[in-house]
């Protein structure tokens, strides 16, 4: 009897253990996030994905699928890479007999970065701006980084691209948009065809040769034997159509501190890099400076407007200023016996004083050895604009080249202007360089003699 039972014993663990021996578990699949793993490509880029699987016991069957559409069959590993934007659901499935597992990846595929030119060639005539403006899609994203070049001659840094050239040809603009790991590059060419222009600037826009407001100047021309009177409004006409039939830039004026000349030019003057734009020709005192300003006619309406104004940082920024200074000289007679004018001056700055000098004052004229009012003036005036205090300085005087490069041009604040080019120049007599060991020089020699303005980028 017991013999019996121990075989039955036996016969039962032997049939358990051939049981246990042929069961087969699920492969499981391990090596990667739980969950669903994301993943995100740009068009080109690629990525293998590896799980590891445990549970090998038995004949297992692997399988890869894209948005449920089969793609291999029998690896562990699949490289996906991006041809195309969108959202991909890419399954890994480890199947045997006992059972099925699976692993889901999420592949996101950006929108890839393109840009478009309206046209391969566009054509423009020299010293013109052209606004390039290609189509630029990709992922919206907001670090988006870009650069416009001709060669290694970086040209702007934004979407859109401003472009002047005083020199005709053919050139080839190149833009180079960037945003995360995507790069996109791509060129159209501009023409820049020839224009004839003058090499001065041909339009007066405003002239103040001295300081008296709604006074009759005189003006004459070279070649003229007498001069003429004309108010402020019809001189500029006239002196307009004077400058239409000329050849080159003629002489002007600037009488006194403040006085200024506005001109245009028929062009927009090229603010090349590395060079000089402008030059021009002054004749006038050592103790005499003048100031220039340069403004872009930003808002097309042909005049240049206060806002647009920059100033052309020159030597004279190195020295002590008052850019709002005013200065009010009076008249209080006239010493018989030495034949000098006596007058006193006060400036916003709280200093003052009296002077005596050979010259005479505005509005007064030496009659039979008097000193006559002249109707209709009166005996102060008031001279307002930028004082540069400046030592050392003789009224000897001189002529000298002023060569401006407008990418001196700063604004009110002294922060680079970074103009393309300029439309309008004014030229203003910044004198009463005053010294600080004498009095305001009333009597020294004022005027300024503008000879002559010229593009440099047109002179060849």
């Amino acid at each position: 009897m017991k013999k019996k039972i121990f075989y039955a014993t036996l016969l039962a663990a032997t049939f358990l253990f051939i049981a246990c021996k042929e069961e087969v578990l699920a492969p499981e699949i391990t090596g990667m996030d739980t969950g669903t793993a994301e993943y995100a490509l740009y068009i080109g880029e690629k990525v293998t994905l590896a799980p590891n699987i445990t549970n090998l016991h038995g004949s297992n069957h692997y399988l890869w699928l894209i948005d449920n559409k089969e793609v291999a069959t029998g690896n562990l590993d699949y490289t996906f890479t991006a041809t195309k934007p969108g959202t991909f659901i890419i399954t890994f499935r480890a199947e045997n007999k006992g059972g099925m597992n699976e692993k889901h990846f999420k592949v996101f595929v950006d929108e890839p970065i393109r840009i478009a030119f309206a046209q391969e060639k566009v054509e423009v005539p020299r010293c013109e701006v052209i606004e390039i403006s290609p189509v630029i899609t990709g992922p919206q994203r907001d670090d988006y980084q870009y650069e416009w070049a001709i060669g290694d001659s970086i040209l702007g840094n934004k979407p859109t691209l401003e472009f002047i050239s005083a020199k005709p040809g053919t050139y080839t603009l190149t833009l180079k948009a960037k945003a995360d790991r995507q790069t996109e590059t791509s060129s159209c060419a501009v023409e820049v065809k020839e224009a004839d222009y003058k090499v001065f600037p041909p339009k007066l826009m405003a002239y103040r040769p001295s300081v008296w407001e709604g006074a009759f100047w005189d003006w004459c021309i070279p070649e003229a034997d007498e001069s003429f009177a004309y108010p402020p409004e019809e001189m500029i006409q006239k002196l307009n159509e004077y400058l239409s039939n000329q050849s080159a830039f003629p002489k002007f004026e600037l009488d006194a501190w403040g006085s200024y000349i506005v001109v245009g030019f028929d062009h927009k003057v090229v603010n090349k890099k590395n060079a000089y734009d402008i030059q021009i020709d002054i004749n006038g005192y050592a103790a005499k400076e003048v100031l220039f300003f340069v403004a872009h006619d930003s808002n097309k309406n042909g005049k240049p407007d206060e806002d647009e104004w920059r100033e052309i940082r020159t030597n004279n920024f190195n020295y002590p200023q008052i850019r709002d200074y005013e200065i009010t000289f009076t008249y209080e007679g006239y010493d018989d016996f030495e034949e000098e004018t006596i007058f006193t001056w006060k400036d916003n700055q709280g200093q003052s004083g009296k002077k005596q000098t050979y010259c005479g004052f505005p509005g007064y004229h030496l009659v039979g050895g008097e000193m006559v009012q002249v109707n209709g003036w009166g005996n102060s005036f008031t001279l307002k604009g930028r004082r540069i205090d400046k030592t050392n300085v003789s009224g000897m005087p001189f002529t000298k080249k002023h060569y401006l490069n407008i990418n001196d041009a700063v604004t009110s604040e002294g922060e680079p202007a970074n103009l393309l080019g300029i439309d309008f120049l004014k030229i203003e007599n910044a004198g009463m360089l005053y010294s600080k060991e004498e009095t305001p020089p009333m009597g020294s020699r004022s005027e300024v003699k503008i000879q002559s303005i010229v593009d440099l980028h047109l002179l060849n």
